[in-house]
């Protein structure tokens, strides 16, 4: 079960979407490591253009503008210093994902990307792009990094996240 979400007044629409009905796209949870491997090495704009053709635009444009060497998602996710805007496009695409009934993106591979922009914000440009708390991202990169279908350079920003935000303070 994905990570509890707090309250907090900008994550409104986040906690509806996480708190939403069940996954009833046509994806079989043995398939979502495949799915994940799909997204990571496919071209960012052919991907997320299957998705959203704006979203593609706006990403090829700012791939152009940043002179990055950024042709996958993987690459995003992995770059030393990836176009924090970028980031944040991403996490807003994983979080209308997580909302498409059918034929999107499975929620959990959503949620999982979700958390992964946040975390390669958070440790490649060391800024936050949400408001939840620290032991909120905590739940949600344990989360992420525990699921079995993770891939392990994925896995490895996450866990790199955690050491970023340091222990659990009681």
């Amino acid at each position: 079960m994905p990570p509890p979400i707090s309250r907090s007044d900008d994550l409104n629409p986040l906690i509806e979407l996480l708190e939403a009905r069940e996954d009833s796209s046509l994806w079989r949870p043995e398939e979502f490591g495949e799915i994940l491997a799909h997204l990571l090495t496919t071209a960012l704009e052919e991907e997320l253009g299957r998705f959203d053709t704006a979203l593609a635009t706006e990403v090829q444009r700012a791939v152009e503008d940043s002179g990055l060497r950024l042709n996958t998602l993987g690459d995003l996710l992995q770059h030393p210093c990836p176009p924090l805007a970028l980031l944040e496009r991403l996490k807003e695409f994983a979080k209308q994902q997580r909302t498409e009934p059918r034929g999107g993106l499975p929620r959990d591979v959503a949620i999982l990307l979700y958390y992964a922009a946040i975390a390669a914000a958070l440790v490649r440009c060391g800024r936050r792009i949400t408001s939840m708390t620290d032991d909120t991202l905590r739940q949600g990169f344990h989360w992420s990094r525990e699921q079995p279908w993770t891939d392990q350079k994925t896995r490895s920003l996450l866990a790199m996240a955690l050491a970023f935000l340091g222990p659990h303070e009681i």
